[in-house]
């Protein structure tokens, strides 16, 4: 069994299957060939409106050539003081960015805060060049510790940023969360037309709950997950419910309890079955989170460790992955 970097290992049978119906033949290069439009055509859909796509290997590569892009000479990038650009890519983007180099911000929660942002962009004034030049701004959503941006914060430190100059850039949402951790109920969630297309084509199944397999499909599939956290609706919630409140402290016992009963490693089985029956929909890298979560979930005690590691499981909060930590343990996965 191999634990080094998911990076040292193979395709996965889509992704070689892929290569070999497309590997065929001529084609032209440097995106200009049918699958290349065809691909760039699907992203545009996924986000309504044109985008232009480049394809890269790892994400390690994507964050690395994003920043890249946006730098100049003594440019500088801003970014959160754990983000993955700077604990965990091994110093790939300031290799690729030049003579640019990343600046760690503060805030609460894994977020970058306005009021550091506003700082940085103070400090590393255009007119002052002795300091270098910001010239991006790059965000996680979900964070390193798996809180979310709401759509509010994004808003405003984009406009902080673009005011200033700065190119924006963000890495997507977490499948690894939505394998272990639903985020909202069905009643708050606003689809756009792709989302509903494709639990349409996953057709029927077998799941816990219809919203958390709406956040499974679509986080699996690539798609873009926008969590807002403020109350905007008001919800009653109805006698012997499914879930039912889980804000207080009785009701967090007892979920712990039914955690150690099997009731989260039911959910979990039920829910990676239905991932299967609708695999053909997910990304290559939702295949690879799958594949090393399930793994993982059957493996010995150094094996799930290490395999819930790479996988990148997460849940929302420090209770709740303190929480993960301990099922992982006892094998309630």
């Amino acid at each position: 069994m191999q634990f080094s970097s998911d990076n040292w290992a193979g395709a996965s049978p889509q992704i070689s299957q892929a290569l070999v119906e497309n590997g065929a033949g001529f084609a032209s290069a440097y995106g200009t060939n049918e699958l290349d439009k065809a691909v760039e055509a699907r992203f545009s859909a996924l986000f309504e409106r044109e985008v232009t796509v480049l394809t890269v290997s790892t994400g390690t590569a994507a964050n690395s050539l994003a920043l890249a892009l946006a730098m100049k000479p003594g440019g500088i990038a801003l970014a959160y003081r754990e983000a993955h650009v700077i604990e965990d890519e091994c110093g790939a983007p300031e290799f690729f960015m030049g003579a640019g180099r990343i600046e760690p911000l503060d805030g609460d929660d894994g977020k970058i805060s306005s009021g550091s942002l506003g700082a940085a962009l103070k400090r590393f004034d255009p007119p002052f060049l002795h300091h270098g030049r910001a010239t991006a701004l790059t965000m996680t959503q979900s964070s390193e510790v798996g809180t979310v941006y709401r759509p509010q914060e994004i808003s405003q430190l984009s406009a902080m940023a673009r005011d200033a100059g700065l190119a924006v850039h963000m890495d997507g949402a977490r499948f690894a969360n939505a394998l272990v951790h639903n985020i909202g109920g069905g009643n708050t969630m606003v689809l756009n037309r792709r989302a509903r297309d494709l639990l349409r084509a996953a057709g029927e199944v077998d799941v816990v709950s219809q919203d958390w397999w709406t956040y499974l499909l679509v986080a699996g599939a690539g798609g873009t997950v926008i969590y807002d956290p403020k109350p905007s609706l008001s919800y009653r919630q109805h006698g012997r419910n499914v879930v039912g409140s889980s804000m207080g402290a009785r009701e967090r016992v007892l979920r712990g309890w039914r955690v150690l009963r099997n009731r989260n490693r039911d959910w979990n089985s039920r829910n990676i079955a239905a991932l299967r029956q609708s695999q053909a929909l997910l990304s290559p890298e939702g295949c690879r989170v799958l594949d090393e979560f399930e793994r993982a979930r059957h493996a010995g005690l150094l094996a799930r460790l290490l395999g819930m590691r790479r996988a990148g499981i997460y849940a929302q909060s420090f209770i709740g992955n303190l929480g993960l930590i301990a099922a992982t343990l006892f094998k309630k996965i």
